[in-house]
């Protein structure tokens, strides 16, 4: 059976598989990164949960030989001033807590100002954003590569769900907030209350909001992406990215929130 076939057979498959997610290749680690930190060793590994990070990286296209064009410094920082590059502390936020719940993770591995993964696209910003940063970097078609790069990420996020048939995903940002976290979802329920609860009462501090985010982001994505027969519910943590910078503070945020997670969001 050759490799497309076992692909597809495994997409297929409705039962969660306890093996280690395949390597990646290479062109696809230039937009994804899959963290497989659950324990194989025990009865029942972490399948129900898995994270993503989806502005996690500052990295720019890898100049291979296929892009004849360097990036500019000048062009680099007209790209930085006119986006944000990334979410200060999301990644470490992401890797420690993937850890701490022993899941896995998902790891976008290129920046958001190139393209927005947590966007839709067919979001007319993302797509003049896709224009707009190829001019700036002076590389013939690299919005039709960035927007590559989006299907690449997206693709292989359904792959781990196909894998693992999870029951939660976990969006995990960092932004300017005046308390420790928020966490964010599209409707109320029991269950994301008593999680902010038991934050709470570990000495965080942390508020709900519904956003309407889930329209076009990430986690309505997932959301759709989702077994009819076992649909996902998604949320998105907001941490304080001066918390997130700091890894003392983000390490006792952490072990209170895989704490939460895992007493509420249960298989």
């Amino acid at each position: 059976m050759n490799w497309a076939v076992k692909r597809c057979v495994r997409c297929l498959s409705t039962v969660a598989r306890n093996e280690p997610f395949r390597n990646l290749s290479s062109f696809e680690q230039e937009a994804i990164r899959v963290i497989d930190n659950r324990d194989l060793t025990a009865s029942s590994p972490v399948n129900h949960i898995f994270l993503t990070c989806e502005h996690a990286s500052k990295e720019y296209f890898p100049l291979t030989s296929s892009l004849k064009y360097a990036i500019q410094k000048k062009r680099i920082d007209t790209l930085s001033r006119e986006f944000r590059l990334y979410d200060p502390g999301a990644e470490e936020c992401t890797l420690e807590l993937s850890k701490a719940m022993k899941c896995i993770s998902c790891i976008c591995a290129i920046s958001k100002a190139v393209v927005d993964v947590d966007g839709s696209l067919l979001s007319q910003k993302l797509y003049l954003q896709l224009r707009r940063t190829g001019y700036l970097m002076g590389i013939y078609n690299s919005h039709e590569r960035a927007g590559l790069h989006y299907g690449l990420y997206h693709g292989v996020v359904r792959e781990v769900m196909s894998w693992i048939h999870p029951k939660y995903h976990i969006s995990v940002h960092t932004k300017a907030l005046k308390g420790d976290m928020e966490l964010v979802y599209k409707e109320q329920s029991v269950r994301s209350h008593r999680v902010v609860e038991v934050l709470k009462e570990g000495g965080v501090s942390a508020g709900c909001l519904i956003s309407h985010e889930f329209n076009t982001g990430i986690n309505r994505l997932i959301e759709l992406a989702g077994d009819w027969q076992r649909p996902v519910k998604s949320f998105r943590v907001n941490v304080n990215e001066k918390l997130a910078k700091s890894k003392s503070r983000r390490q006792d945020l952490v072990a209170v929130l895989s704490t939460a997670f895992n007493q509420i969001l249960t298989p």
